[in-house]
């Protein structure tokens, strides 16, 4: 009886991840995470085996991971997939290397880069920032502002090329900072860390790849196959995926409720969950799975394999049905009734199963029909009820707990293991062994004919047969015959017009929703079109007769629906089953009734219409019709189609899959009850008249019922008429509609949503003009993004613009995007681009002139010398307003050359972005006496005199933006520097072909932002500081030093003390810092690879009486790639300064020859002992301060101010438009 080539598993499946410091013995319960932070995902990792701890049963969560377990981790629990690859492109990573085919998957797959110098360091440990840099690459998750990162205390220790990944992690939910408001980038992962930072990633993973379909409907193409990579969720009942292969998870959610889903030719890669569905439910149609689990929280849920189905096994933890029905493929093999499944819940089988594996207690298993090959009562399933029907056969019955075997139906073997003393079968099997064989409750085996249980109808066996024992009295025969019958009879079954066999079966799958246990009831059928139902109990037997009606035809499938149609003896037809498959048209020609019963008939996709009712008097309701049509084209395909016909009913009537739902040609027809026309692709209902015959008259509909149509929209109305080719009447319409005349088509359409007849889709910039000057139009919804627009967008009258997060993109050149000279203009979701010149333009995304209530919500511009010009009007802002990446601010508030009276901008109910707000570049200023905003609670206010002397008010978001400016070239850096009110510079992109040493006279703070400044040939010195308390970070700097000594430094400090260096690195010059009679502190990552002669130089420069000192924060990470015995990360002039730090980061050696000096060196090899001969660098280009001159402080020139073009009425024009 097997169907399988493949072994059972018992119970969930996981998978063990194992490598390096992690393995050992599982670790049930690691003796170190009692009270851990981490500990409850630990444990549960653990639990399903993902996780192993150590021999002495720890786990060590505190210790820290490298970074080539972290990949493992990350490619295993993301099953990435291993190619063959070609050689590793890191130097340290051989291929007999332990992690070699990790890292190179981890490559491949595209989240993974090495260092600078092709190197990976898989052995060293993995940063936090490393770690969240991996992530971030690996779901591809959108960058970060790390604006978002600064009311963290240590977010300036956060390295340029990993802010965004630390941004978009914690935005996540991914990372967490730490209790003290700290990130902590550069703390080295530790193992609890690992495994919460990739849990909350499979989580975001698991999210950002999970496809929802939550609208009923058929999806999937009609032939081929479409994968979907990821999870996928059906939400919502009378969901129909064909032909689509699914990577990852299936789940049948809880929004199905008690309604139904097919899945057909669909293959499932990962686990298929089963929470909601109810009793017609879930079919599997030539359908692949893997694992099943069905756990609904209430009520019984059905699932049924068709066709081809091959299920993998099922594991079932609440009340379910397993039906194989019209099976070629192996369909359910395996079934778990898990331990889980609550006291008193029932599982039913019908069909063929090898295996089922009972672990519940207290529950119900009923095999209705069909076989099993082994069942398996394990122990801890006591007082379990298994129930046969008289048709069903139990091969092998293996008992390790006691239960109650019910039923007529055959067990053939039956093993008594321990445990199971005491069990009890209603039904003898044919043989019984076991240890406790003789320790069951069993009939004797049969002697001879008759019916079991003797005795005439009713005797009571002297008096006692009610009670023979105490307790709950025993059923009678005739009481048990009379409850089954009362059962019965509550069904209302009745005859099927498909004939005998099927009324027979059609009774019989009836019945199986009555427990017939201790009863036999046989269903038979007689010549004149009648059924008797026969129930027996013992000796007592009652029959129930079923007829069929003259008139009335109760139908279950299609051929028995077609031949109703046409027998003029019949006046309603009852649908009893739902009909699926359909392949031809439906066709009614007489007058009759066609009662759906709710009940759904589903057409193939090669169907063009699927009823056709070609008669007066016809009558059809409570039926759902589903079609299949070509998505994307219109091929005239309707649910229902009445043609040539008076005095059609449609009640309760239902149709999707379609292009519409009904069309109406050329007759009378009224709609009553509830009319959903909901998912049909071009609309609901079409009325018109026949194209083929000119005689025939035109429609009518008479709507005297509820409309539904959840899937309206502008170009999908709910009703249309052809104009002169009908008409509709609403005088008892349940629902109001709206019309519009659609010139163009020579139509009017009708909505259930009165705004669309007022509303206009654009996808053009001609379609958005036209919009704009339709007076009719009231509302416009852009639809794509809309490129090349070369003028300027005039809105003067009253409308609404919804951008649905589209964006309007403006050629070089434009000065205003959108110019808004009308009053009660609403502007939402919408995105302009501009591409004003450098310098001032005058250019702004919206300009608003003259204009009052005017509402903003949710605006983006970009590329203009403003976002927004309010000129003499009142506007509201709302939502969230972007105004980054404009030359000279993000709003401007004034009244303009002409206008009288001054401007109110409301922020109130605005959330602002400014990632380039800077000094001189605010996100709102206001011209003096020329208007005001709502309030300023949310800013930092300054006032500032422009250079034309104006008095501006200008709005921050940011407190440092009221001293910072960002700056993207030299000139700009040079100003920055001399500007004494800035108090921050940041560099906004790299700075190139810089030709002179930029000079810190001041003290303030320069932050590189990760940027880098690349210097000419011949330049000395990259920067030069000669002021207290500067602070330089996140800072690169590229020079081009000739070979040979030229004193040449990438940093020079000189005589200045408090500076303090955070997050740098220099290259292409002699060293790249001189601390010169100076006191400086490193932090963060101190990058001096690629200098010629070495890292850092202390000393004191020639006339300084001061020694430097140089101070190494706790922490910090040097970093020299290129130190070798002749070019020390560090080297200390004799007597001249001093190295502070702590720990083991730096081994000292001293060098006597040519001049005495201190070398520090990050790796020991290079330190070695006093009596071998060291080899000294050449005198003539050693680092000796002798050899190169003293800044000459004189000759620093003082960079020169040059104006700045004014963003306010100055160079304002007045717009062309204005009145």
């Amino acid at each position: 009886m097997t169907k399988k080539t493949r072994s059972t598993v018992a119970g969930l499946l996981g998978f063990s991840l194992v490598f390096s410091s992690f393995a050992g013995v599982q670790a049930q319960s690691a003796s170190d995470i009692a009270g851990h932070w981490a500990q409850p995902r630990i444990q549960q990792w653990v639990d399903n085996g993902l996780l192993h701890g150590y021999q002495d049963g720890s786990f060590r969560p505190n210790q820290t991971i490298t970074r080539a377990e972290f990949v493992t981790m990350i490619n295993r629990l993301f099953d990435l997939e291993k190619t063959p690859s070609p050689a590793s492109s890191f130097k340290d990573v051989s291929p007999d290397n332990w992690a070699y085919a990790e890292i190179t998957t981890a490559v491949q797959q595209g989240y993974l880069q090495g260092y600078q110098d092709q190197t990976f360091r898989p052995n060293v440990t993995v940063t936090r920032q490393e770690a969240a840099a991996m992530i971030t690459s690996l779901l591809d998750l959108q960058s970060e502002s790390a604006q978002s990162l600064d009311h963290y205390a240590d977010a300036n220790q956060i390295a340029g090329w990993a802010k965004s990944s630390m941004a978009a992690v914690i935005h996540n939910g991914i990372l967490q900072g730490y209790p003290n408001q700290t990130l902590a980038p550069n703390k080295s992962l530790s193992r609890a860390e690992a495994i919460v930072l990739i849990d909350s990633a499979l989580a975001k993973h698991a999210e950002l790849t999970t496809t929802v379909y939550d609208q009923a409907g058929t999806y999937g193409p009609a032939t081929g196959k479409e994968i979907i990579t990821g999870n996928v969720i059906i939400q919502s009942a009378d969901v129909k995926l064909q032909n689509i292969e699914i990577t990852g998870n299936l789940t049948f959610a809880e929004g199905i409720g008690e309604g139904d889903v097919v899945v057909d030719h669909v293959t499932v890669k990962g686990t298929t969950h089963v929470k909601g569905g109810g009793k017609n439910s879930i079919h599997l149609v030539d359908t692949t799975t893997g694992i099943i689990i069905v756990n609904k929280a209430n009520g019984t849920v059905r699932i049924v394999a068709e066709g081809s189905t091959v299920a993998g096994q099922v594991f079932i933890l609440s009340s379910a049905l397993l039906e194989e029905s019209g099976l070629t493929g192996a369909g359910f093999t395996d079934v778990e009734l898990s331990e889980s499944l609550p006291a008193n819940a029932k599982v039913q089988l019908m069909g063929v199963f090898d295996d089922v594996n009972v672990l519940a207690s207290a529950i119900t298993l009923e095999l209705q029909k069909g076989a099993i090959g082994t069942l398996n009562i394990l122990e801890g399933a006591n007082h379990a009820k298994i129930e046969l029907g008289s048709g069903a056969e139990v091969q092998s019955l293996i008992l390790d707990a006691i239960i109650q075997v019910l039923g007529l139906g055959t067990v053939k073997k039956a093993t008594i293991n321990e445990g199971a003393q005491g069990s009890s079968f209603n039904k003898r099997p044919q043989s019984i062994d076991g240890v406790h064989k003789d320790q069951v409750q069993a009939p004797p085996p049969s002697t001879g004919g008759g019916i079991p249980g003797g005795g005439n109808g009713g005797g009571n066996n002297g008096g006692n047969e009610g009670n023979p024992g105490g307790g709950q009295p025993i059923e009678t025969d005739a009481q048990k015959v009379a409850r089954i019958k009362a059962a019965i009879l509550a069904l209302e079954l009745v005859w099927v017009y498909d004939g005998a066999e099927a009324t027979v079966k059609y009774i019989e799958d009836k019945l199986g929703s009555i427990n017939l246990s201790n009863v036999r009831v046989l269903v038979s059928a007689n010549e004149t079109q009648g059924a008797i139902i026969t129930i027996q109990s013992g000796s007592v037997t009652n029959t129930i007769e079923i007829e069929a009606e003259a008139d009335i035809a109760n139908v279950i499938a299609i051929e028995a629906l077609r031949g109703a149609l046409i027998d003029d003896n019949i006046e309603n037809i009852n649908l009893l089953e739902n009909i699926s498959g359909v392949d031809r048209r439906i066709d009614i020609a007489r007058t009759v009734s066609l009662n759906g019963n709710n009940k759904t008939i589903s057409f193939a996709n090669t169907i063009k219409h699927g009823v056709l009712v070609t008669h007066n008097d016809v009558t059809v309701n409570n039926l759902s019709l589903s079609l299949n049509s070509t998505h994307g084209q219109w091929d005239g395909v309707y649910g229902l189609q009445v043609y040539n016909a008076k005095n059609v009913t449609l009640s309760n009537y239902k149709a999707a899959g379609g292009d519409a739902a009904l069309l109406v040609n050329s007759s009378t027809v009224t709609l009553e009850g509830n009319i959903d026309v909901s998912h049909n692709e071009y609309g609901g209902i079409e009325v018109s008249k026949s194209q083929g015959n000119s005689n025939l008259p035109e429609s009518t509909l008479f709507i005297e019922g509820m409309l539904l149509n959840s899937t309206e929209s502008l170009n999908s109305p709910t009703v249309w008429v052809i104009d002169g080719q009908g008409s509709i009447n609403l005088d008892r319409a349940g629902t109001p509609l709206t019309s519009k005349q659609i010139a163009s088509r020579s139509q009017t359409y009708y909505y259930l949503n009165a705004d669309l007849a007022v509303t206009a889709e654009v996808s053009t910039h001609a379609q958005l003009l036209a919009a704009i000057e339709n007076d009719a139009i009231e509302i416009i919804k852009v639809t794509a993004d809309i490129p090349n627009v070369t003028d300027t967008i005039t809105i003067s009258r009253k409308v609404s613009l919804n951008g649905n997060g589209h964006t309007i993109n403006f050629t070089e050149g434009i000065k205003d995007g959108l110019l808004v000279n009308a009053n009660d203009v609403n502007i939402e979701d919408l995105k302009l681009a501009l591409r004003s010149p450098d310098g001032w333009q005058g250019s702004y995304g919206i300009h608003v002139y003259n204009a009052t209530d005017v509402t903003i919500k949710d605006y983006t511009a970009n590329g203009g010398d403003a976002a927004l010009l309010i000129n003499g009007s009142n506007v509201a802002l709302e939502g969230t307003i972007d105004v980054s990446g404009n030359e000279y601010g993000g709003i401007e508030v004034s009244k303009g050359k002409t206008l009288s009276k001054s401007s109110v901008l409301h922020v109130d109910r605005a959330s602002f972005i400014n990632s380039t707000e800077h000094m001189g570049n605010p996100t709102i200023w206001l011209e003096q006496d020329e208007g005001s905003i709502s309030s300023d609670s949310n800013f930092t206010v300054a006032q500032v005199v422009h250079p034309s002397d104006r008095l501006q008010t200008h709005y921050f978001l940011r407190e440092s933006s009221k001293t910072a400016v960002h700056v993207s070239t030299a000139h700009k850096l040079k100003e920055g520097i001399a500007n004494p009110n800035v108090e921050t510079i940041r560099l906004a992109g790299d700075i190139d072909n810089v030709s002179e040493t930029l000079i810190i006279s001041r003290q303030v703070k320069l932050d590189g932002n990760g940027h880098t400044i690349h210097f000419t040939g011949g330049i000395k010195d990259g920067l030069l500081v000669n002021a207290n308390d500067v602070k330089v970070e996140n800072l690169k700097l590229a020079l081009r030093s000739p070979n040979g000594w030229q004193g040449s430094y990438g940093i020079q400090v000189y005589k200045a003390t408090g500076v303090t260096i955070r997050d740098f690195k220099a290259s292409g010059a002699d060293a790249a810092l001189l601390v010169n009679g100076s006191s400086v502190t490193l932090d963060g990552r101190i990058d001096v690879t690629g200098n010629e002669f070495g890292g850092i130089e202390v000393s004191m420069g020639k006339g300084l009486t001061d020694k430097s000192e140089l101070i190494l924060q706790a922490g910090i990470e040097l970093v020299n790639d290129s130190e070798n015995n002749d070019n020390p990360t560090i080297w200390v002039e004799e007597v001249q300064g001093i190295v502070i730090f702590s720990g083991d980061i730096l081994s000292r050696k001293e060098v006597t020859t040519p001049k005495t000096q201190t070398h520090y060196f990050i790796n020991p090899v290079y330190v070695v002992p006093d009596n071998l001969t060291v080899a000294e660098p050449d005198p003539s280009v050693s680092p000796d301060l002798d050899l190169f001159p003293e800044p000459e402080l004189e000759l620093i020139p003082e960079p020169e101010s040059e104006s700045i073009p004014d963003p306010g009425q100055a160079t304002e024009p007045e717009p062309q438009l204005a009145p």
